[in-house]
């Protein structure tokens, strides 16, 4: 499990970086959002997930993932980022 945990943390990691590089890449976000709700991120999971789908104009999908993440959404920062997707298509 600890293997598994450190595998996500490092995928996790690649992944920030690599958005940080293609700011509007819809596949890197998707795989964000997986790797994030899979570490049990569920929040994190789908913000990235539904970015990824604003990035790929598919706004029904990235609805559906912005209304999830606010619905999770427990700090103000989260809620705030989860407004920001849902403003954004």
């Amino acid at each position: 499990m600890q293997l598994k945990r450190k595998k996500y943390k490092e995928a996790e990691a690649y992944l920030n970086q690599a958005v940080s590089h293609l700011r509007r890449n819809p596949a890197v976000y998707m795989a964000l959002g997986r790797t994030l709700g899979e570490s049990g991120d569920l929040f994190g999971g789908h913000l990235n997930l539904g970015w990824g789908y604003v990035y790929s104009k598919d706004y029904r999908k990235a609805r559906l993932h912005a209304d999830k993440a606010a619905q999770l959404a427990k700090t103000e920062e989260q809620k705030k980022k989860a407004k920001e997707l849902r403003n954004s298509f």
